[in-house]
């Protein structure tokens, strides 16, 4: 399967949790009188229509890790720019340019009607308001965890200072590319402060 990551195309129609949900314990759930038999495991129940509207998926098996910036390249050419504010256009532009010069390989690249399996944190891309979210889903969603969500521009920013998206626990064993900073050394920081981050390891690795 090779590291595959997948970004998700959403419409105005989807609805996300912007925060991580925490699953309430069996006497918390009694409490609030929402405790059902059925609930094994002493997992929330899921909410309806959490994540509802069309999308769709554009996964490929490898170069997962360098998906963020890839992303925040093609967010941020100018023939995707003029194309920000139309959705349909904006999605088979961005589409294209992710697979790039792969278009005419067997491999390497796939659509989906809806989210797979992944390795890493999904890129869900809002094509009406603008925003492309990070977060850990499931193949049948009803939650998402690890949230991040930032306007285009803030991605673009911040993917240009060196943020990439790619490893959100520390793994002493594995070279990471920025050298030590990871998503959970960024994450529930401001654009602002996280740009002051990037800036002050950049400085300190030259």
């Amino acid at each position: 399967m090779g590291d595959r990551r997948q970004v998700v195309f959403i419409d105005s129609r989807w609805k996300t949790y912007p925060a991580v949900e925490r699953a309430l314990t069996k006497k918390e759930k009694i409490e609030k009188g929402e405790w059902e038999e059925w609930d094994e495991n002493n997992q929330a129940s899921p909410p309806e229509n959490m994540l509802e509207g069309n999308c769709i998926v554009l996964y490929t098996h490898w170069g997962g890790s360098e998906m963020g910036d890839n992303l925040a390249g093609a967010l941020d050419h100018q023939v995707t720019r003029s194309r920000w504010c139309d959705p349909n256009y904006l999605t088979r532009i961005l589409i294209s340019r992710l697979i790039g010069d792969d278009h005419e390989s067997e491999t390497g690249w796939g659509l989906a009607p809806t989210i797979l399996d992944s390795e890493y944190r999904d890129f869900i891309v809002d094509t009406v308001d603008h925003k492309v979210t990070i977060a850990r889903t499931e193949a049948s969603p009803w939650r998402s965890v690890d949230v991040e969500s930032y306007s285009f521009e803030e991605f673009i920013a911040l993917s240009k200072a060196g943020r990439r998206f790619d490893e959100y626990k520390r793994d002493p064993e594995h070279d990471h590319p920025t050298e030590g900073l990871f998503d959970s050394d960024l994450m529930g920081k401001t654009v602002e402060e996280q740009l002051i981050i990037l800036k002050q390891h950049e400085t300190a690795s030259v």
